[in-house]
């Protein structure tokens, strides 16, 4: 069924992303920090509804790239609940 009751579920390939990225910041001047912050809430927001957060202990594994930038958001989010929290990243980044 094709509409406006059936949401698109593709998501985007590397490319494209990069491509929207790059319009956002350029054309619009949204910063990297922000659009960093931006990608990493809604995993928080889905994390925090599915699981009881506060006061546990978490291992962050994150890479070198934009998605473990994303994790980064998250870990710094749960250090509010009182959280400890060991993160490993790989990667220059």
């Amino acid at each position: 069924m094709k509409g406006p009751d059936k949401a698109n579920k593709r998501g985007s390939r590397v490319d494209e992303m990069r491509n929207l990225d790059k319009s956002a910041t350029e054309e619009f001047g949204i910063s990297d920090d922000l659009l960093m912050e931006n990608a990493g809430q809604p995993l928080h927001f889905v994390i925090l509804k599915e699981f009881s957060i506060k006061n546990r202990k978490f291992v962050g594994l994150c890479g070198g790239g934009n998605n473990g930038g994303d994790g980064l958001v998250v870990a710094r989010k749960w250090l509010r609940y009182n959280c400890d929290i060991l993160k490993m990243q790989r990667g220059p980044k």
